[in-house]
């Protein structure tokens, strides 16, 4: 039985070999897609896949350009992995605003 799945190769796996080959441009497909969606220059920004929510936002807290005009606001029930950012902002002069969501009707 064939299934779609045995058409994809991880696409470090062998850069040469026809399956790996396609999901390279898959991929690069999905991210042109996703920066017209935005309508966001490719020179100027990067589509990153993670494997999560958190992992994402380890990456957003180690590599944003932090400095003494930024701003960190997050609601004050939000997940861990959220509030775990501040402690990246720590080590500039970063604004921390931390606000209660209120339910709207």
């Amino acid at each position: 039985m064939h299934n779609n799945f045995d058409d994809y190769l991880n696409t470090h796996t062998d850069s040469q070999h026809p399956s790996s080959v396609q999901s390279h441009e898959g991929i690069t497909k999905i991210r042109e897609m996703i920066l017209k969606q935005y309508n966001a220059d490719p020179k100027e920004y990067s589509v990153i896949f993670t494997h999560g929510c958190t992992a994402s936002l380890k990456l957003v807290g180690e590599y944003f350009p932090w400095s003494e005009r930024s701003q960190f606001r997050y609601a004050i029930n939000s997940h861990n992995s959220v509030i775990g950012v501040r402690e990246y902002v720590h080590f500039a002069i970063v604004v921390l605003f931390a606000f209660e969501l209120i339910p709207v009707d």
